[in-house]
């Protein structure tokens, strides 16, 4: 949250080049704290089943 915060303080040009440098830091850090949330066995389920939905209605529109 701080980062933003700081980000956003930046002048434009410059906060560009630091939002290129922190995104990929802070996607994987996002990644890393999914990956170690437990689970339930329905929460597994949901996620399956949104998944499934995301790529049946992605592929709908692919065509």
């Amino acid at each position: 949250m701080v980062s933003f915060i700081n980000l956003s303080l930046f002048e434009y040009s410059s906060s560009i080049s630091t939002l290129d440098k922190f995104l990929p830091n802070l996607m994987s850090n996002i990644k890393i704290k999914v990956e170690k949330t437990t689970r339930t066995k329905s929460d597994r389920e949901t996620i399956l089943f949104l998944k499934n939905l995301t790529n049946l209605i992605f592929s709908e529109t692919d065509t």
